[in-house]
């Protein structure tokens, strides 16, 4: 009976597992992603583009070092990724004291 009932819940309220794995997912894997599996989609994917703009910088300043402009894209590129990672890690965090709340 309890399967039934965690199954028919509604989007906002799930399961304590998924929220566990989209913070874990957001933390260790990519940032973004978990919050897309918990189900913020517009968070989610705004976090994800930002982490793959600057993963898409530092693969592109790798052969512009050659030239000197890398030197200048390289930071950019790990503050993006960064950041991109922070946010996610606050993400997380929200994720699980939603988990501690109850809701």
């Amino acid at each position: 009976m309890n399967k039934i009932k965690i199954m028919s819940r509604s989007r906002s309220e799930s399961p304590q597992a998924l929220l566990i794995a989209g913070a874990l997912v957001n933390i260790l894997l990519l940032p973004g992603a978990g919050t897309l599996l918990v189900g913020d989609t517009r968070l989610g994917t705004f976090q994800l583009v930002l982490f793959a703009s600057g993963g898409f910088l530092m693969i592109l300043s790798m052969p512009l070092m050659f030239i000197l402009v890398g030197f200048f894209l390289m930071p950019v590129a790990a503050l993006l990724m960064l950041g991109a990672w922070v946010w996610a890690l606050v993400t997380s965090i929200q994720i699980l004291s939603r988990l501690n709340n109850g809701r």
